[in-house]
């Protein structure tokens, strides 16, 4: 089974309601977890996970030369990597991300409201950048992470979360 169908299963297969934690200095299996309900809502789970396991499971399947410019394949270790740290990042309810795949092999996951747009590129494990542009003030950022997401888990939990959810999981 290869790692991406193994994240499938995992996930699909997990009962236990606590996020997985990120360990970027040990290679190794990472657990996938099922995200608990929205509180006070029974047996409501989080719809990201599968969408996020759907999108990539295509994108993965491309293969290299994919665009017919010589791109590279899809790096499941940047995948594996990705929802992982999109685990930590966002509540049950948070939107799932629109996913391009990147030149380079990595992935791209971008988010847009009224209020703000967020991208993150994941270039492989432990390489990220993440951007921000506040919608309203036109104000931008950029800033490179490897394993510290606490920033980007309140943008997405703040601009992509429904109110009611934004504090759970």
């Amino acid at each position: 089974m290869n790692a991406l169908a193994r994240l499938k299963y995992d996930y699909e297969q997990a009962d236990d309601p606590a996020p997985a934690a990120v360990d970027s200095a040990r290679p190794g299996p990472i657990l996938i977890t099922k995200a608990s309900g929205a509180p006070g809502v029974p047996g409501k789970s989080t719809a990201w996970p599968l969408a996020f396991l759907d999108s990539i499971t295509n994108l993965v399947g491309l293969g290299r030369d994919w665009d017919g410019r010589g791109s590279a394949a899809v790096r499941t270790d940047a995948v594996v990597f990705a929802y992982s740290m999109l685990q930590s990042a966002m509540a049950p309810a948070t939107s799932p991300p629109a996913i391009v795949p990147l030149g380079h092999g990595g992935i791209l996951l971008s988010w847009a409201s009224e209020l703000a747009e967020v991208e993150v590129e994941v270039v492989r494990p432990n390489d990220v950048v993440i951007y921000h542009r506040d919608v309203r003030t036109g104000e931008e950022r950029e800033w490179p992470s490897a394993t510290e997401f606490s920033e980007l888990s309140s943008l997405l939990r703040g601009t992509f979360t429904p109110k009611s959810d934004e504090h759970a999981s």
